[in-house]
Parts: structure tokens; sequence; C-alpha cells
């Protein structure tokens, strides 16, 4: 009986690199309940991201993960937003979270 073989191990790569800008912009003078609001965020690798929203001081809510895109478009209703972005490399560690909070309509 010999040893059996090392499993094999994904490479391990290095820890997500910080978002460096996140933006949040709608149209003020429309008068819907949901108003249709941008988030866009500019990355060095810009692939793999978690975008992350809250209302006022509710749980978080995770509005895209890993699509490639450097925005998303949602519908949110008027309120107090915070917004969270932070890249997330295949299998290495997630990037520290940036922070952009907006009032929407209001």
């Amino acid at each position: 009986g010999g040893a059996d073989p090392p499993p094999d191990v994904p490479p391990q790569r290095r820890r997500g690199e910080r978002i460096k800008h996140l933006w949040v912009a709608w149209y003020h003078r429309t008068r819907e309940r949901r108003p249709r609001v941008l988030i866009h965020w500019s990355s060095s690798d810009g692939r793999e991201v978690e975008l992350q929203a809250r209302r006022g001081e509710r749980d978080w809510h995770r509005i895209r993960r890993r699509d490639g895109r450097r925005r998303a478009i949602v519908h949110l209703r008027r309120d107090r937003w915070t917004f969270r972005v932070r890249a997330t490399p295949a299998f290495g560690r997630p990037g520290p979270w940036t922070i952009r909070r907006a009032r929407i309509g209001g």
C-alpha cells in the first residue's frame, strides 16, 4: 500500500481589490413610486463583484453578483438607501466594501 496522491487544490488567488468609485443616480423629477436608479462602479479588474443595498436600517439585500457588468439599473422605493459593492475574485477572498448612501426620490 502506497500513499494516496495529494488532492487537487484550485489555485489560491489574492484578496479582491477595493472598488474605487461607486455612483448612484436617478431622475429627480420623476413622480413614480419606485424611481429607476442607476448604480455604477469602477474597479481595476471589474469582472466579479457583489452589490448589495438596504433601505434605512433594514437587512442587506443582494442586487447583483458575478455577472461581469459594472452597472445595475433597479427600481427602488423612495427612501434613504445604503449601497455597498466589493470585488469577489474566483478562489480568492472578497475585497473590502465600498459604501455609498443616497436619498432616493427625496
